[in-house]
């Protein structure tokens, strides 16, 4: 009996996972995408990262994709947009 979940395509590269959803086809794997940043890439050794302040977790009944897409925002505002500093802050934490 089929318990109705689907198998999903998964590859590890350098620490980062990565799952597509539509199985085999013609799109090369992610080793192979990568490639041409991989020797540049591995400089920062991030299969071999653990986090500084620990782990945080929270519970919350919405899709998870919206949630992390909403507090992303901030992320890459101090070197992509030094101007809106005085907006987001010196970090990218945007609360």
């Amino acid at each position: 009996r089929s318990s109705g979940i689907r198998p999903l395509d998964l590859e590890v590269w350098m620490g980062f996972i990565f799952i597509r959803f539509r199985n085999g086809g013609p799109q090369p794997s992610v080793a192979e995408l990568l490639k041409p940043i991989e020797p540049e890439f591995a400089h920062y050794k991030a299969a071999d990262m653990v986090p500084s302040w620990g782990i945080w977790t929270q519970k919350t009944p919405v899709n998870w994709k919206s949630v992390r897409d909403v507090d992303n925002e901030g992320y890459h505002v101090a070197m992509a947009h030094p101007a809106l500093q005085d907006l987001y802050g010196a970090t990218y934490f945007d609360e």
